[in-house]
């Protein structure tokens, strides 16, 4: 039987899978399979690579132009989606493995510094898979509009997936 905040994709949209259904935290949105091009983790930001199909995270913020969504899961995660708060961080894929992407929707994120909601972000250029404010960030560099002030590094946050 799947945890709490497990799901297992399917063709239909992953709409709400969260006890908090009726606050602005409920998670969800439309997964996608990819391939990961690197080991990638849950609540990493992801932008397709350069081979068809497979996603990766990077500190090159120019890389995102081409950004895919947010990891929750893949085979390393049984093949369910972890929506947790506390699931960020764990492994998804190893390279060359199926993962799981949610490319619309809310989805925890890593900070990588502080940032005050609500605020577009960018891709992280220090470490890569976090976010970062995007207020310097040019069209087509801004992943999503984090919905939680964070303090500082290293924090989780829920983010409206959305590139921009």
């Amino acid at each position: 039987m799947p945890n709490p905040g497990d799901f297992t994709p399917t063709n239909l949209e992953f709409v709400i899978n969260e006890d908090q259904d009726e606050t602005y935290a409920a998670i969800g949105g439309d997964v996608e399979r990819y391939v990961a091009g690197a080991s990638l983790n849950v609540g990493d930001v992801v932008y397709f690579s350069a081979a068809a199909g497979v996603v990766n995270k990077s500190t090159t913020i120019a890389n995102y132009q081409t950004f895919a969504g947010v990891v929750v899961g893949g085979r390393q995660t049984g093949g369910r989606a972890l929506t947790m708060q506390n699931a960020v961080g764990v492994l998804a894929a190893n390279v060359n493995e199926l993962v799981l992407v949610m490319v619309r929707g809310k989805m925890w994120v890593v900070s990588g510094a502080a940032i005050t909601a609500p605020a577009n972000v960018s891709a992280d250029s220090t470490t890569a898979g976090r976010v970062l404010d995007g207020a310097g960030a040019v069209a087509g560099q801004i992943v999503g509009t984090v919905l939680q002030t964070v303090a500082g590094a290293a924090a989780t946050t829920l983010m409206q997936v959305g590139h921009r």
